[in-house]
């Protein structure tokens, strides 16, 4: 019971960097970065299983957490959108 508990923790924490990462890469990618550029900052098992887009006026970057469970990460991508600036 107490390594479900600790698995589910480490799980939680993961999704809550992966947020992290993916709205520095927004504002990145808001900002004009390229998706190399947008995404440099990522460790390298964050940044490829993320996605950059721009939509809309809006940088979009989903990212794959890392799972703890396998196949957990489709269930827990997460989104960050930034808008874009004109320089």
């Amino acid at each position: 019971m107490l390594l479900l508990a600790a698995a589910a923790c480490l799980q939680a924490l993961l999704v809550a960097i992966s947020l992290l990462f993916a709205q520095v890469a927004a504002d990145r990618a808001a900002h004009g970065a390229d998706r190399s550029r947008a995404v440099a900052s990522m460790p390298h098992a964050w940044a490829a299983r993320s996605r950059v887009s721009t939509q809309h006026g809006r940088a979009v970057v989903q990212v794959r957490p890392p799972a703890v469970l396998p196949g957990a990460a489709r269930w827990l991508t997460v989104r960050a959108s930034s808008r874009e600036t004109s320089s």
